[in-house]
């Protein structure tokens, strides 16, 4: 059985990133983890500026074209955060509009019942009166 100087549980972002460090300095690593790679899943590719130059101080090569710039990614978030609003906006007017439909139609079945009651009473005379 092969040993190693160091274990690590979990090889997503942090545990890849310990492990290319260690091994590096010539640590003898294994890695280990539930799943298996690639994922199926968005996992480092939305790395900031400040991720990728953790990258590159620890010697990794990372390509900033995958990240964009700090900038853009501000901009999307806002775009995202005004998107957000508008959606809910949207909801609570939707809400709003089916609390409405549905107050009308609670009083329209209440026109109906006093109608049915009124028809009731207008033929039970009309009846009485042949």
């Amino acid at each position: 059985m092969k040993l190693f100087d160091v274990a690590i549980l979990g090889a997503s972002i942090s545990g890849a990133s310990l492990g290319a460090c260690l091994g590096m300095e010539a640590v003898e690593v294994v890695m280990i983890d539930k799943n298996s790679f690639p994922r199926r899943k968005a996992c480092g590719e939305g790395l900031s500026n400040i991720g990728i130059d953790a990258l590159e101080r620890m010697g990794l090569q990372a390509k900033k074209t995958l990240s964009g710039s700090l900038k853009e990614t501000e901009d999307a978030t806002a775009e995202i955060t005004a998107l957000r609003s508008t959606i809910k906006a949207e909801r609570e007017l939707l809400e709003r509009e089916r609390k409405a439909n549905s107050n009308q139609l609670t009083l329209i079945a209440s026109e109906r019942a006093k109608l049915a009651v009124a028809l009731k009473e207008y033929d039970g005379r009309s009846k009485g009166r042949k």
